[in-house]
């Protein structure tokens, strides 16, 4: 599961400096899809969360501390 969903375009980033790039919060999914976002936009703009586990999309349990420093090559939120 590595669609964007199609919500990264320059043109965006017009009316919003931070864009989610995936509705996909799982820790280890999100370093691939942030990387891939990462050629093109830089990591100020990319949204990026700390999420609950399991996820909610994959089922995957990570550590509070892999989530945290996934989070933090994007602009660092927590989801409560």
């Amino acid at each position: 599961m590595l669609s964007t969903g199609g919500r990264f375009d320059p043109g965006m980033l017009f009316y919003s400096p931070q864009i989610w790039c995936s509705d996909n919060t799982d820790a280890i999914v999100r370093m691939k899809i942030q990387f891939g976002t990462s050629y093109a936009y830089p990591a100020s703009c990319i949204g990026s969360h700390v999420s609950t586990i399991p996820n909610h999309i994959t089922g995957n349990s990570t550590r509070a501390r892999t989530r945290s420093f996934v989070a933090m090559c994007g602009t660092y939120g927590v989801e409560l």
